[in-house]
């Protein structure tokens, strides 16, 4: 381990991510790079955004990190459905389907059009 791979304070190493994925909200104000495990790792906002509160922003980022997950989640399921795994050991990984990534898509979709009438 060299000085720039310190350990966090607890000692116990973090996972790091094998997979990112740079999620955009439609109006291209918010730009989020989500970790596979759903985590933000860069968050850039347009300051347009900021105008709309903080609680709208928070609202925005979870969803891009849900989605960005979710998407990532489905792209390591094909990788390990590639080489073998059934897909009942997949499920019990939690690794969202397809299906499941375009269900969220939509109900984001339809939350946020809710939101705006």
């Amino acid at each position: 381990m060299d000085s720039t791979d310190q350990p966090p304070s607890s000692g116990v190493p973090r996972p790091e991510p094998r997979a990112s994925i740079d999620m955009t909200n439609r109006a291209r104000t918010l730009r989020v790079k989500v970790s596979e495990f759903g985590l933000p790792l860069e968050v850039q906002v347009e300051p347009d955004l900021l105008n709309r509160g903080a609680s709208a922003l928070a609202r925005e980022i979870l969803n891009l990190c849900e989605l960005g997950a979710a998407r990532c989640g489905a792209a390591r399921r094909e990788e390990l459905a590639e080489t073998g795994i059934p897909d009942y050991i997949l499920d019990k990984l939690g690794l969202a389907t397809p299906a499941q990534v375009a269900d969220l898509e939509l109900r984001q979709s339809d939350d946020q059009m809710e939101r705006r009438s």
